[in-house]
Protein backbone atom coordinates (compact mmCIF):
# COMPACT_ATOMS: atom_id res chain seq x y z
CA UNK A 1 0.00 0.00 0.00
CA UNK A 2 1.41 3.92 -0.69
CA UNK A 3 0.00 6.56 0.91
CA UNK A 4 0.56 10.33 -0.21
CA UNK A 5 -0.16 12.75 2.89
CA UNK A 6 -0.32 15.63 0.80
CA UNK A 7 -0.47 19.64 2.99
CA UNK A 8 1.19 22.95 2.72
CA UNK A 9 3.81 23.57 5.21
CA UNK A 10 2.74 23.63 9.19
CA UNK A 11 -0.43 21.60 8.17
CA UNK A 12 0.73 19.15 10.80
CA UNK A 13 2.31 16.30 8.84
CA UNK A 14 5.11 15.32 10.38
CA UNK A 15 3.44 15.70 13.52
CA UNK A 16 0.38 13.29 12.56
CA UNK A 17 2.99 10.81 11.36
CA UNK A 18 5.08 11.08 14.64
CA UNK A 19 1.87 10.84 16.98
CA UNK A 20 0.75 7.66 15.10
CA UNK A 21 4.53 5.78 15.74
CA UNK A 22 4.28 6.97 19.02
CA UNK A 23 1.28 5.13 19.73
CA UNK A 24 1.79 2.36 17.64
CA UNK A 25 2.29 -1.42 19.43
CA UNK A 26 4.51 -4.00 20.00
CA UNK A 27 2.61 -6.34 17.38
CA UNK A 28 2.64 -3.14 14.83
CA UNK A 29 4.94 -3.26 11.71
CA UNK A 30 8.41 -1.64 12.12
CA UNK A 31 8.96 1.28 10.63
CA UNK A 32 11.78 2.94 8.62
CA UNK A 33 11.37 6.92 8.55
CA UNK A 34 13.80 8.97 5.93
CA UNK A 35 13.67 13.28 6.90
CA UNK A 36 14.38 14.21 3.35
CA UNK A 37 15.92 17.68 2.54
CA UNK A 38 17.38 19.38 -0.51
CA UNK A 39 20.81 17.70 0.39
CA UNK A 40 19.07 13.99 -1.37
CA UNK A 41 18.56 15.15 -4.54
CA UNK A 42 21.63 13.52 -5.69
CA UNK A 43 20.29 9.99 -6.76
CA UNK A 44 23.12 8.18 -4.37
CA UNK A 45 22.24 10.01 -1.23
CA UNK A 46 18.79 9.57 -1.85
CA UNK A 47 18.98 6.03 -2.02
CA UNK A 48 21.52 5.43 0.73
CA UNK A 49 19.35 7.31 3.01
CA UNK A 50 16.11 5.38 1.89
CA UNK A 51 18.42 1.75 2.60
CA UNK A 52 19.02 3.47 6.58
CA UNK A 53 15.91 4.04 7.05
CA UNK A 54 14.60 0.36 5.24
CA UNK A 55 17.97 -0.93 7.98
CA UNK A 56 15.83 -0.26 10.63
CA UNK A 57 13.51 -2.52 9.72
CA UNK A 58 15.94 -5.26 8.77
CA UNK A 59 19.51 -4.52 9.02
CA UNK A 60 20.45 -6.82 6.43
CA UNK A 61 18.83 -4.71 3.83
CA UNK A 62 20.90 -3.21 1.07
CA UNK A 63 23.95 -3.58 2.61
CA UNK A 64 25.59 -4.64 -0.80
CA UNK A 65 23.86 -1.00 -2.60
CA UNK A 66 25.31 0.84 0.16
CA UNK A 67 28.40 -0.60 -0.92
CA UNK A 68 27.91 -0.39 -4.38
CA UNK A 69 27.21 3.24 -4.06
CA UNK A 70 30.00 4.37 -1.77
CA UNK A 71 32.38 2.76 -4.22
CA UNK A 72 30.75 4.85 -7.08
CA UNK A 73 28.31 3.12 -8.30
CA UNK A 74 24.77 5.01 -9.64
CA UNK A 75 21.69 3.74 -8.59
CA UNK A 76 20.76 1.96 -11.36
CA UNK A 77 17.34 -0.88 -12.44
CA UNK A 78 18.86 -4.02 -11.34
CA UNK A 79 20.38 -2.13 -8.25
CA UNK A 80 16.94 -1.33 -7.17
CA UNK A 81 15.27 -4.59 -8.33
CA UNK A 82 17.91 -6.18 -6.00
CA UNK A 83 16.45 -4.18 -3.28
CA UNK A 84 12.96 -4.53 -3.89
CA UNK A 85 13.77 -8.61 -4.10
CA UNK A 86 15.51 -8.03 -0.01
CA UNK A 87 11.84 -6.50 0.84
CA UNK A 88 10.45 -9.48 -0.43
CA UNK A 89 12.42 -11.94 1.51
CA UNK A 90 11.57 -9.87 4.70
CA UNK A 91 8.24 -11.70 4.37
CA UNK A 92 6.63 -9.36 7.02
CA UNK A 93 4.40 -6.29 6.76
CA UNK A 94 6.70 -3.02 7.21
CA UNK A 95 6.44 0.62 6.68
CA UNK A 96 8.84 3.15 5.40
CA UNK A 97 8.29 6.99 5.67
CA UNK A 98 9.45 9.47 3.20
CA UNK A 99 8.81 12.95 5.10
CA UNK A 100 9.15 15.93 3.28
CA UNK A 101 9.56 14.21 -0.24
CA UNK A 102 9.03 18.13 -1.83
CA UNK A 103 12.59 18.17 -1.26
CA UNK A 104 13.21 16.21 -3.62
CA UNK A 105 13.47 17.88 -7.08
CA UNK A 106 15.92 16.14 -9.24
CA UNK A 107 14.25 13.76 -12.56
CA UNK A 108 15.91 10.70 -11.96
CA UNK A 109 15.39 10.47 -8.13
CA UNK A 110 11.35 10.93 -9.40
CA UNK A 111 11.92 7.82 -11.77
CA UNK A 112 13.43 5.73 -9.54
CA UNK A 113 11.35 5.94 -7.17
CA UNK A 114 8.48 5.27 -9.09
CA UNK A 115 9.92 1.85 -9.97
CA UNK A 116 10.89 1.31 -6.71
CA UNK A 117 6.93 1.65 -5.75
CA UNK A 118 5.84 -0.47 -8.77
CA UNK A 119 7.70 -3.49 -8.10
CA UNK A 120 7.34 -3.24 -3.98
CA UNK A 121 5.68 -6.18 -2.67
CA UNK A 122 2.23 -5.62 -1.20
CA UNK A 123 3.73 -6.12 2.62
CA UNK A 124 5.85 -2.91 2.36
CA UNK A 125 3.96 0.01 3.12
CA UNK A 126 4.91 3.57 1.90
CA UNK A 127 3.96 6.65 3.27
CA UNK A 128 4.48 10.05 1.25
CA UNK A 129 4.01 13.33 3.56
CA UNK A 130 5.31 16.12 0.91
CA UNK A 131 3.55 19.72 0.59
CA UNK A 132 3.02 19.15 -3.64
CA UNK A 133 1.44 15.58 -5.20
CA UNK A 134 4.54 13.73 -6.24
CA UNK A 135 2.56 11.99 -8.69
Amino acid sequence: MKIGLVGFAGSGKTTLLAEWLAHRGSDDPPVGWVSLDAGDNEPAIFWTCIIRALQKIDPALGQHAVGAMQAGAAPDVPMLTSLVNEIAMIGRDAVLILDDYHAIETPAVHTALAFFLDHLPGHMHVIIATRVDPV
